[in-house]
């Protein structure tokens, strides 16, 4: 407490009344003088700290530094290089290069349509023209190329001045098929592969779940208009069809994953039942077909994830619900398998590197890179479809693993009717599950924390190893956000709902810096769906890839490209 007329001196911790100088002691600190003295240099010492304030809300970063090309620059130059800095580059030269329509003739396509599943081929380096397939209307295969102009933007205006191998009006009609669940590339055979979830007798129609297009390449020398693939394609071929003595088709595909080189499993189809390998060139499916979950005690129910490890023909990872991301080898059997318990059921999935660290996107907002080396895996998968004895998971465990002598101990198997029975006085499968399945869950060792997909099993996802940028699409309509494999930062956001296609495109802004979430974006977009498709391809000519997003509410594909919005902007 100031006292008027007083001095406290602290280390005293007394108050001293001040004095005239011709009293108070020599030096003494309540001396008027040296009373005088202190308040004039407390008050020099506030007027100099309010003035450091004023003038630090004039001193700005320059803004150069904000961006990722000249402010990585600079920034290496005093050492401080970011890890996400090449991937951040990459997203910031991001350019709208237009759309292209996926419409059938004659049909047409109503607002609210978007492309869920395509698949952008570019292995023409003669013609420079690409492939596309892809379905808007959800019930129709339709192809097209796709044909770019020197800025890099899609004009199929174009494709007059080539010599196509069929003069009707594009995009081709490929094939009428419904549920239509993903569309992949096999690129030793050449071949595309298209999944279906279907639940359809056969009296009513086709009963496949993988049909198989393969594409005619055309060899001609110097002819820089003839394009390589022939459209429309000769056949699409199913490649499991049912008798009418089956009834009910009771697999449906959720996912493909083509093989990366020349093995015998050409693709993994993912599907509610588990997963099934598949040789093309045999059209025979391979073993390892799962049986549906009925207790708690099976781990493996729908299949919606699947992808091979890099240079990787016979290990491959899949996950779904309830949640387990399986490490699966095709040369051992299923019981050799190991898996990983996630926080969240699984919806898609990229093996990263070696194989040894898996990118991973799931329900409840779950995004993150997990390292499978420092992560507690353990054996089994369940039962054989073809089987009829219900095997305990217990049995296909390692007898050391503690995660499953827990259950070992609490029930025992009756040898006589291979039936699995609860002893006495034991707490049931699912206090025991829900007590020690806890304390497996696997932590990421990257998340992306502004992730944001609460319910959603079927959302656009896409990973390019060469940036490392990660496009995923959010349960708010519209959106899209870019994030760094490395940091899990996000980078950019590309909203789709929020500005009309038809005036000025998807409004995408950067959001390297902002720390918001991309739930703050207005989640209220009456007639635009979640997206869910999204690819990243490198087309013939380009260094880096192109970004294709089916965003477009009346069946086109919207493509991002690496470079300026025109060629007179190049410096």
């Amino acid at each position: 407490m100031d006292l008027p007329g007083y001095y406290y001196d602290a280390e005293r911790q007394r108050y001293f009344k001040v004095e005239k100088n011709q009293t108070a002691p020599a030096d003494a600190a309540w001396s008027s003088s040296n009373v005088k003295r202190r308040r004039l240099n407390e008050e020099e010492a506030a007027a100099a700290l309010q003035h450091q304030d004023r003038i630090k809300s004039r001193i700005k970063r320059a803004s150069v530094l904000r961006e990722p090309l000249t402010g990585g620059f600079f920034a290496r130059e005093h050492g401080a290089v970011a890890d996400d800095m090449e991937a951040a580059c990459f997203v910031a030269g991001l350019r709208n290069k237009g759309r292209i329509s996926l419409v059938a003739p004659r049909i047409g396509t109503a607002r609210g349509s978007l492309v869920r599943h395509f698949y952008v081929g570019g292995q023409d380096n003669e013609t420079g023209l690409c492939t596309v397939f892809g379905l808007s209307d959800a019930c129709t295969l339709l192809s097209t190329y796709l044909a770019r102009d020197k800025n890099k933007r899609l004009n199929q205006n174009l494709l007059a001045n080539y010599r196509l191998h069929d003069g009707s009006p594009q995009p081709y009609i490929e094939k009428h098929m419904f549920v239509v669940t993903d569309i992949q590339h096999h690129a030793p055979s050449n071949t595309i592969f298209v999944a279906r979830a279907v639940h359809v007798p056969s009296s009513q129609g086709e009963c496949s779940y993988l049909f198989r297009i393969q594409p005619t390449s055309i060899s001609v020398d110097d002819d820089a208009l003839t394009p390589r693939w022939k459209l429309p394609v000769e056949s699409v071929t199913p490649l499991e069809s049912r008798g009418e003595d089956q009834g009910t088709i009771d697999c449906m595909a959720q996912c493909i994953a083509p093989a990366p080189g020349s093995s015998r499993p050409s693709c993994v189809v993912g599907a509610e039942q588990g997963i099934v390998l598949w040789d093309a060139d045999t059209e025979k499916k391979l073993h390892h077909c799962l049986a549906p979950a009925t207790s708690p005690r099976d781990l493996v129910r729908d299949v919606w994830a699947v992808d091979f490890g890099p240079n990787q023909t016979n290990v491959f990872q899949f996950g779904g619900r309830p949640g387990f991301l399986f490490t699966a080898d095709a040369r051992l059997p299923y019981q050799a398998w190991q898996h990983v318990q996630l926080p969240a059921a699984i919806t898609k999935l990229k093996c990263l590197g070696d194989g040894k660290q898996v990118l991973v996107a799931g329900l409840r907002n779950q995004l993150g890179v997990y390292d499978l080396r420092f992560t507690p895996s353990h054996r089994g998968v369940g039962r054989r479809i073809d089987s009829s004895v219900d095997i305990p998971i217990v049995e296909e465990a390692d007898p050391s693993d503690t995660y499953h002598s827990l259950f070992r101990n609490s029930r025992q198997l009756d040898k006589t009717n291979c039936r699995c029975t609860r002893t006495r006085n034991q707490r049931s499968w699912k206090q025991e599950w829900n007590k020690m399945g806890k304390k497996f869950v696997a932590d990421p060792v990257i998340e992306f924390e502004q992730y944001r997909n609460a319910a959603h099993t079927k959302i656009g996802f896409a990973y390019d190893a060469d940036t490392g940028v990660v496009a995923a699409a959010h349960d708010a309509p519209g959106i899209v956000a870019l994030y760094s494999v490395r940091t899990g930062a996000q980078l950019r956001i590309i909203d789709f709902a929020t500005e009309s296609q038809e005036n000025a495109g998807p409004r995408s802004h950067s959001n390297r810096n902002n720390s918001n979430s991309p739930s703050t974006f207005p989640a209220d977009h009456p007639g635009f769906p979640v997206i869910e498709g999204i690819q990243f391809q490198t087309l013939p000519g380009d260094a880096t890839p192109t970004l294709f997003i089916g965003g477009d509410l009346y069946g086109g594909l919207t493509a991002f490209s690496f470079g300026v919005d025109d060629s007179d902007d190049e410096a």
